[in-house]
């Protein structure tokens, strides 16, 4: 039997890519990727040879998901390791890869992780908002009316909660959910870990305010807490 590895690497500055995580980049011979182009890249970068021609891409995301993990499976049963990356940060976390995770247990196929850094583990730390519970919900629902019921079930908790949203959308989001959160404090964490990484941090309408009078651009994580 081969090994699952999950491989994180950055997610804005892939000098945060850990030393063990490019070892195993250097030795692989499969790599399961959600962008393939982007992580020839990294290893072009990185100067790992992608030759010989043996080490092999496919192309794996969560819209075939399903058809791919027969695929990899055969790979792993035929005594090949194949690595599983996504576009930035680390899989499973809102990106493909439990579902494999969970195969690889049924059929007692060994999983490693070569951890990497995670978006919204770096927001929560930087965001001034309180790190000793917290709860991340992932991408939110797109539409107003369902949006607000999603949250509506976390907006008794105390946590500080931490979510993803476009950075086209954000505003929009926020406005939305005023009525929800409009006592609590808000972090929108955007260019994590890149040359303008920055955290526009308040009360709700503050925020609001403040991204109502700039372009918000870069990936973007939310936090909300209802106390500092």
């Amino acid at each position: 039997m081969g090994t699952l590895y999950l491989i994180g690497h950055g997610i804005g500055n892939e000098a945060e890519t850990s030393p063990y995580a490019l070892e195993i980049l250097k030795k692989i011979p499969v790599l399961a990727c959600e962008d393939t182009r982007k992580i020839k890249k990294l290893l072009s970068d990185f100067q790992i040879p992608q030759i010989p021609m043996s080490k092999k891409f496919i192309s794996y995301f969560e819209h075939n998901e399903k058809i791919r993990i027969s695929q990899i499976m055969e790979i792993l049963k035929s005594g090949s390791d194949v690595g599983v990356m996504v576009s930035r940060g680390m899989p499973l976390i809102s990106d493909p890869g439990y579902v494999l995770v969970r195969a690889c247990y049924d059929e007692n196929i060994p999983v490693k992780l070569a951890s990497g850094p995670s978006a919204f583990l770096h927001a929560l730390l930087i965001s001034g908002l309180p790190t000793d519970k917290f709860l991340f919900l992932g991408f939110p629902p797109k539409k107003p009316g369902k949006q607000k019921n999603f949250f509506e079930k976390y907006k008794n908790l105390d946590v500080t909660l931490l979510f993803y949203e476009s950075p086209r959308r954000v505003l929009k989001t926020l406005e939305n959910l005023k009525e929800v959160f409009c006592e609590w404090y808000v972090s929108v964490c955007r260019e994590l870990s890149k040359e303008h990484e920055e955290v526009i941090r308040g009360s709700y309408e503050t925020v609001l305010k403040k991204l109502q009078d700039q372009e918000v651009l870069g990936e973007v994580v939310v936090a909300l807490s209802k106390k500092i």
